[in-house]
Order: C-alpha cells, then structure tokens, then sequence
C-alpha cells in the first residue's frame, strides 16, 4: 500500500534507509526536480534512491534486502512433504538456498523456483513410495493378465457360491465359504498368491479341509499333497500308522494298480500290510 510521507532531511530514518544527503535532481517533463537522496541500507549498502520512493513506499529498502524480504516470507511454509526451515545461502548461480525439512526426518536443501514449481517435494523419499507405488499398481494390472490364477479365483468362488457347480455338494454345501478380502477382490487374492509362494505348477490347498478359504487356511501345494489333504481319501492304519492309500503307495513302494487290485479284493489293515510286505515290519 502507498503511504505519503513528509519531505525526507538528512539523519531521517525511512524503512530501511537512512537519508544521508541529495544526490542530484533529476528533471522531469512537467519541469518539476524530483531530488535523489544518497542512502544508506540497514544491511550496509549505500543507494540512491528518488525522493518519491523514500515517500511512497511503505518500507523502502535496497534490492536486497527487499528480495530476502520477500524471500522469507517462505518460512514455514509446507511444499509437498518439505517444511522450509531457514534460509541456507545462495548455490552456484547465486540463488537462495532453502534447509528444508522432509515429514520422514530427512533433510534437502533446494531453491525457490524449485519449491514453486513442484519439482521438489520431499527429501527424496516420495520418490521411492511413488515407484513403489507404480510397482503395485503395476503388479495388479499383470494379475489381471493371469489367466491362469484368475481361473484358480473364479473356480473357488463357483465351489462356494454356485449350486449349480459340480464341486458345490464338497464345498459350499458343506458351509465352506470363500474370506471376504478374496471374494470382493481378485486383486487382493493375487497379492497373496504372489506373496505365498505361488507357481504354475501349484494349486491352492485348504489346510484344514474343513475350513475355509482365506489367508490363514491356504497355501499353494503340489497335486499329490493335494490329493492326501481331501475329504474323501481313503484311510488305512497299518502296523500302528495311519496313512492315505497314496501314502501308503509311496511308503510300501508298490504300484497303485497292485493297491487298487488288493483294495478290490477286500484286504485292509494289518491284513493288507502282511500282503504287500509278506510280513514283514
């Protein structure tokens, strides 16, 4: 705002000046001679100022002190994740410096124009959330691609929620359901497949085949651990364990066929064991 002062004399302090003695008077088109003061700056610089300025401008100052004036008035201020903390000198082409303070406790030093612009805003650290972020972002859109754990997905969810599915009597009709995070979500299903262990060679397995689908109760398994962890396996104790008939296959080392053709005939337990193994422990 213009303000109108009196007319300066020498020793008159005016803003940041001090009036030390005129200049010269520079004539103007009106014929009128507007005097210019020999000054002194608060920071130490001497400058010649015309008296309409010493009487006009609200805080009359030397180019620099008004540009460190304006300057600081960026103190405090927040730029993206950067707090400016305090003026640190000029770089290289003479341009203020900035110490700014990063939200996650580092610090970066920069330049006006670059907190202006946006080109700065942190200390460096958005840079890895942001790439991290992209990572994501990047990784779901490849989920979404995968044909084949989309499949696994779609499959469980129909086991679950459709009667009208061949496996809905071994799944959802026996009250097994699939956790909310995986059935509103395929990509959060992928996140943890990725994240577990998954490899096309796999499948998902209920670890108590009873229970339900969700994070705790899953894990990406072979089909042969699959096949032992089914509901309808047939179980045998002989010699005192307790085995599937497909461990028991690996255990004896027999042929599932040799197996099957002694399961046809009626043997089970120690009866079976004696038969495969002529007796012996």
């Amino acid at each position: 705002m213009a303000v109108r002062r009196n007319k300066p004399h020498i020793g008159d302090k005016i803003g940041k000046y001090t009036a030390l003695s005129i200049a010269y008077e520079k004539p103007m088109p009106s014929g009128i001679k507007v005097p210019y003061w020999n000054c002194i700056c608060e920071c130490g610089k001497e400058d010649v100022v015309s008296e309409t300025i010493l009487k006009t401008t609200a805080v009359p100052m030397c180019a620099e002190c008004r540009e460190i004036e304006k300057e600081n008035q960026y103190i405090g201020k927040r730029f993206g994740k950067l707090t400016v903390v305090e003026r640190a000198g000029r770089d290289k082409d003479e341009r203020f410096l900035w110490k700014c303070a990063c939200d996650c406790g580092g610090v970066k030093y920069t330049i006006t124009a670059n907190l202006n612009s946006g080109r700065v805003r942190s200390c460096g650290c958005l840079h890895y959330e942001e790439a991290s972020k992209r990572m994501k972002e990047m990784r779901a859109r490849k989920g979404k691609r995968d044909k084949r754990l989309s499949t696994i997905w779609l499959n469980m969810k129909a086991r679950c929620f459709n009667p009208k599915n061949a496996g809905y009597k071994n799944y959802g009709g026996r009250g097994i359901t699939v956790c909310d995070e995986w059935k509103e979500s395929f990509e959060n299903f992928y996140n943890w497949a990725i994240n577990n262990g998954y490899e096309k060679t796999l499948s998902i397995d209920r670890i108590d085949p009873n229970g339900n689908y969700e994070p705790s109760n899953c894990r990406w398994t072979t089909m042969k651990v699959q096949q032992n962890n089914r509901t309808n396996n047939h179980i045998e104790e002989m010699n005192g364990e307790i085995h599937t008939i497909a461990e028991w296959i690996e255990i004896l080392n027999i042929t599932k066929k040799k197996m099957d053709y002694l399961l046809s005939k009626g043997y089970k337990g120690d009866e079976l064991y004696e038969k495969i193994t002529g007796g012996k422990k």
